[in-house]
């Protein structure tokens, strides 16, 4: 289970997918500047290519609808490419001032989802969680000029997630 404060239609993933968030708090000037879905994007569009990967942004005018419901099978403005193939989407919410933003970036194909590949299989190229998280945060931290701490979840929290209640609440 993944449940998105920031809302949408529900998503199946899979054992490929990384998915991330993103929270900015009001007292940041985080939108003095490009709009942060596409902000973020575009940071892992350079940790992407650093990694060996060229992929595209979609922009206003290439939108594409394949399918009702798969995510992965709408392109919208700001997701990013791979050979033509979505690999990274975002949503957001903004509330009181501050903002949050998740996502996935799809690594590899997904026993659950066959019909979509991954970075992997468009690319040839094996990018794993661990050396797109560091790259990410390198790019995140030139790109904002931000100093990031790793930071554990509190127990407290992590166990509520876990929930039954708060997964199925609406």
């Amino acid at each position: 289970w993944l449940r998105r404060a920031s809302g949408g239609a529900a998503i199946l993933h899979g054992d490929g997918d990384l998915t991330y968030s993103l929270a900015l708090p009001a007292d940041k000037h985080w939108h003095d500047s490009e709009p942060w879905l596409c902000r973020f994007h575009h940071i892992l569009q350079r940790a992407f290519r650093k990694l060996g990967l060229a992929s595209k942004a979609v922009v206003c005018g290439e939108e594409v609808k394949r399918a009702p419901v798969l995510c992965f099978q709408h392109h919208t403005p700001g997701d990013l490419l791979e050979s033509g193939i979505k690999v990274v989407g975002s949503a957001q919410r903004k509330q009181r001032g501050s903002l949050l933003q998740h996502g996935t970036i799809r690594l590899r194909q997904s026993q659950n989802l066959p019909e979509l590949p991954g970075l992997f299989e468009l690319s040839g190229i094996e990018i794993t969680s661990e050396s797109l998280i560091a790259q990410t945060l390198a790019e995140f931290e030139a790109e904002t000029m931000w100093t990031l701490e790793r930071m554990p979840l509190p127990a407290t929290n992590e166990n509520r997630y876990r929930t039954a209640e708060w997964n199925e609440k609406r």
